[in-house]
């Protein structure tokens, strides 16, 4: 494995360009020459899918003794892959002595943990703590940081209480959390004979009852959650035991939206929250504007206050994901409230998003709502106002469906013709889209060569750079009859 955004990106990449490659080919007829061996063609990397085709076969001696070859001799992927691969073969002292090999040669992440992995089978959790000493533990896979706190747990390390909470309160809930808390986490009326905090309050018993919150809302027990929450806000607030977290604040949110139906006096939770943290705790400011917004909005006739939370929420964003889940909340909401307000809030904030695909399902509903209101001359309202910031496919759409109502005479501009014509042409430029291109083609009346044209001129990704090593371990495992192994690349 990689590390997690190289190696997804990379990988996802090639396979993807592996595919068209694949499916030109078997149109043209032209590839590989297919006179030469996979094994010739491969050269040393050869070893490496050759060993896996032996494992499959139940050959383990060989396939070692091929992984070890292509270990010192293979190019980078194939090297690597078998270099992992021998972690798993032999005894336990043959696949130590591997992970060691392993971790001499990578010094990543991905290495350490196919090495944790071994490591917690053969119940090594010294070498697991040693080797995992220097990792950020808020950054760092889920997994890896999972072993390495269920290593302090066994070795009654001192630091394992304060990491692991630290750990359970910084990041969505996963099941790697709720692994080592079904390992390690007592109930929270269990005895405990851990010291108090020298004020009589019992700090791991408080964080227990934090920890056993978060894990109701990430089965969705939402209403065990609920009857939770005043006591989580009491420990967490300004004169609590324990800091309150971005995190606790998502998951009282979902607790209030899923356990409950008080929405206006769970909103003032919220309220009160953001209005009284410290203004550089933005992450904590923004979840509870968030979550504020998404309560009032369960609430007949309070789209003024909904909208002016999710506004909130969007100035105090730190990501580019936090204010388009914000946006895209607000625009949802204006579609209640109004078709004009969606217009107005559409054109104010369109050209603030950051993922303009993020939105391709609220114009879904914008789109029928319109039709319904009899709201013709709107569409190209919307197209305009929106071409350059909402994708492609959402513009071509609009401008199409524009362009047919001027046709039927629905929609009556000064220009009928040269609005439909304009239309149309826009529709031409969809992206990825054949469909509306297909329909503008025809309304235009393209001939045969101006049409393939147009089904061609797909925008192409001038940002992507194209990784040979990586390609050459996907094509390696279709020649060798191992197409299984390019969707596990996919996964990693």
């Amino acid at each position: 494995m990689f590390s997690k955004a190289v190696h997804n990106s990379e990988v996802m990449k090639s396979a993807i360009l592996f595919f068209i490659l694949t499916v030109s080919v078997s149109f043209t007829g032209c590839g590989q020459d297919v006179s030469v061996s996979p094994q010739k063609l491969y050269g040393n990397d050869a070893d490496y899918f050759i060993a896996l085709r032996e494992l499959e076969n139940g050959n383990e001696k060989e396939a070692a003794r091929l992984f070890t070859k292509c270990s010192a001799t293979g190019s980078y992927y194939a090297a690597r892959r078998s270099t992992e691969e021998l972690t798993k073969l032999g005894d336990v002292q043959d696949r130590i002595a591997a992970c060691r090999a392993l971790l001499k040669k990578y010094t990543d992440e991905d290495a350490m943990l196919i090495a944790a992995r071994e490591y917690e089978s053969d119940e090594e959790f010294s070498k697991i703590i040693v080797m995992t000493d220097g990792i950020d533990m808020m950054r760092s896979a889920d997994e890896l940081v999972r072993i390495r706190l269920t290593a302090m747990s066994k070795r009654n390390d001192s630091r394992f209480e304060d990491a692991a909470y630290a750990w359970y309160t910084s990041d969505a809930f996963s099941e790697q959390m709720y692994k080592l808390y079904c390992e390690t986490v007592t109930d929270d009326t269990a005895a405990d004979d851990t010291p108090d905090s020298g004020d009589g309050i019992d700090i791991m018993a408080v964080r227990r009852k934090i920890i056993n919150f978060r894990v109701d809302v990430y089965q969705r027990n939402y209403h065990a959650a609920y009857e939770k929450l005043q006591e989580v806000r009491s420990l967490t607030g300004r004169a609590g035991t324990v800091p309150l977290t971005a995190q606790i604040v998502s998951d009282m949110g979902k607790a209030c939206l899923y356990g409950s139906s008080n929405n206006i006096q769970n909103a003032r939770v919220f309220n009160d929250i953001a209005n009284s943290s410290d203004k550089a705790d933005r992450e904590i400011i923004y979840n509870a504007w968030f979550y504020a917004g998404r309560l009032y909005n369960n609430v007949d006739n309070s789209y003024t206050t909904a909208s002016s939370r999710f506004k909130y929420a969007m100035e105090a964003a730190i990501t580019d994901a936090q204010y388009d889940n914000a946006l895209w909340y607000l625009l949802n909401s204006s579609l209640r409230f109004s078709t004009d307000e969606t217009l107005n809030v559409l054109a104010k904030y369109c050209g603030t998003w950051h993922d303009a695909g993020y939105f391709d399902d609220f114009f879904e509903l914008l789109m029928p709502l319109m039709l319904s209101e009899a709201r013709w001359s709107d569409f190209r309202k919307v197209w305009k106002i929106v071409d350059g910031h909402a994708s492609d496919e959402v513009t071509a759409k609009y401008a199409y469906i524009y362009g047919r109502l001027v046709q039927e005479k629905l929609a009556k501009p000064a220009d009928p013709e040269k609005d439909a014509e304009e239309a149309f042409t826009r529709a031409l430029t969809s992206g990825t889209d054949t469909y509306y291109k297909i329909l503008a083609a025809g309304q235009l009346n393209l001939d045969d060569a101006a049409t393939e044209t147009v089904m061609g001129s797909t925008k192409i990704n001038t940002d992507f750079k194209q990784n040979e090593d990586v390609e050459r371990l996907l094509t390696g495992y279709a020649a060798f009859g191992l197409p299984e192994k390019i969707y596990e690349e996919w996964q990693y």
